[in-house]
């Protein structure tokens, strides 16, 4: 969503998928997630709500990027113990 300003949410929740999850998951796991994808917003609605109300796209972008950082830490952890416990 941050490298593409202007990609179809959708777009991005599949590409997203298809990079991190969709190796790990089954042929049925796989169906339930394409059903849920088709359940997408449009981009504008969804970042709309993801800001104070009236917030533009823009303006949650930019909250979202200010967030991300914060968000390294934990995962990286997350991602280390996955690893060190062999299920990633």
């Amino acid at each position: 969503m941050l490298q593409s300003a202007s990609a179809p949410l959708k777009e991005c929740v599949s590409s997203a998928y298809a990079s991190t999850l969709r190796s790990y998951h089954n042929f049925v796991v796989k169906g339930v997630f394409a059903a849920a994808v088709k359940a997408t917003p449009a981009r504008s609605p969804f970042l709309a709500k993801l800001g104070p109300k009236g917030a533009s796209e823009t303006s949650s972008m930019k909250m979202i990027a200010k967030l991300l950082p914060d968000l390294k830490r934990p995962l990286d952890t997350l991602d280390k113990y996955l690893v060190k416990r062999g299920i990633q």
